[in-house]
């Protein structure tokens, strides 16, 4: 015997004892929408451009490349500059990492080469930190700080909406360990509140908007309920 409905069926632990499923069709995960907060001027966005990986090879080259000077100078048994002079060095490094000119002395071809290769780098970086830059000052930034389940349990001001008679219900109410386990933990500090499909766009109007509430749903919740356009 079987019977057909309009699914999907969720599968959970208590329903595989007495209901013999089928292969998955498919793989769903929850969505969460929460209020969208006003724009934020983030005061460290000059270090956004470049990865902090590239930032540290910035700064290990200024200081690798004087000493790489300085030992080739002695490894050569004639000193192009004096060993007093390795500050100054790495005083013209940086100036050419700043775009400025500088007075260098060229008495090894290896210096001139070493010179070159750097000027070169640091012309990549800047046109590409000035180009980065550029893009992220002509784009707003919205936080969003809710990316996953955890974000949210994390943020004791928020209060969780889910749907009520749904498998995550179920799953939220029988969970012994785990991050559902938390999440059933928050229900007695009045965290979690079970909506119907129905209720959901009035949720969303009056609740999620306000910035104290998110909605947690699936993908198929939400093409059930068909596309909303919330004012």
């Amino acid at each position: 015997e079987a019977d057909f409905a309009i699914g999907p069926f969720g599968i959970s632990a208590s329903r595989a004892e007495v209901v013999d499923f089928t292969w998955p069709l498919f793989v769903t995960y929850s969505r969460i929408m929460a209020g969208k907060r006003g724009v934020e001027a983030d005061p460290w966005g000059f270090l956004l451009p470049l990865a902090p990986l590239v930032w540290v090879a910035i700064l290990t080259a200024l200081v690798v490349l004087p000493v790489v000077m300085f030992l080739f100078s002695l490894f050569c048994s004639l000193l192009s500059n004096p060993p007093n002079e390795s500050a100054t060095d790495a005083f013209s490094m940086f100036r050419v990492l700043l775009q400025q000119d500088i007075s260098f002395p060229d008495d090894w071809w290896w210096e001139r080469v070493l010179l070159g290769v750097w000027m070169l780098t640091t012309l990549v970086l800047t046109r590409s930190y000035a180009g980065n830059l550029m893009s992220l000052l002509a784009v707003r930034h919205i936080p969003q700080p809710y990316q996953t389940l955890q974000d949210v349990l994390d943020d004791p001001s928020v209060i969780m909406i889910w749907q009520s008679g749904s498998t995550n219900e179920h799953i939220i109410h029988s969970a012994q360990s785990g991050i559902f386990q938390e999440v059933a933990k928050t229900e007695t500090s009045g965290r979690i509140k079970f909506h119907t499909i129905k209720e959901f766009p009035r949720s969303v109007n009056s609740l999620v908007r306000r910035g104290d509430h998110v909605l947690i749903e699936d993908p198929v919740t939400s093409t059930c309920r068909g596309k909303v356009s919330y004012p």
